[in-house]
């Protein structure tokens, strides 16, 4: 059995979102999110710009479930680099994201949305309930 010591738990979404580091603007996937950290996938070629404590700031948008509406969700905050590691072609960047209630109301709705619709079992990662 793997011992997760995250505080917070980790949601799988692989949403493309757009990430902003040194004044430069990549395309990138959420690979994962939690109320205080998220997962990055980067193409390689981006590196350079990267390495641990270099802060970040990224926006998603996701479409969530809201009663019989369908509610767009922006979510917009910075971070900063703890880990990367390369993978291939790509690079996977673990970053923490010290307060932001927008990424805490994202994770909470998506949550309960997964919950409500019986598709709790979408929040693991790696084999692992997070």
């Amino acid at each position: 059995m793997v011992f997760d010591r995250r505080s917070y738990k980790r949601m799988l979404i692989n949403k493309e979102a757009v990430l902003y580091v040194e004044n430069k603007e990549i395309s990138c996937l959420i690979r994962d999110i939690s109320e205080k950290g998220v997962g990055l996938i980067i193409e390689n070629q981006y590196l350079s710009l990267f390495s641990k404590g270099t802060q970040i700031d990224f926006s998603f948008v996701d479409f969530l479930p809201f009663g019989d509406e369908i509610e767009t969700a922006i979510v917009r905050a910075e971070g900063f680099v703890r880990h990367m590691e390369q993978n291939g072609d790509t690079l996977t960047v673990g970053c923490y994201i010290p307060l932001s209630d927008a990424v805490a109301e994202y994770v909470k709705h998506k949550s309960v949305s997964r919950i409500l619709s019986g598709r709790e079992h979408l929040t693991s990662v790696q084999g692992r309930t997070v």
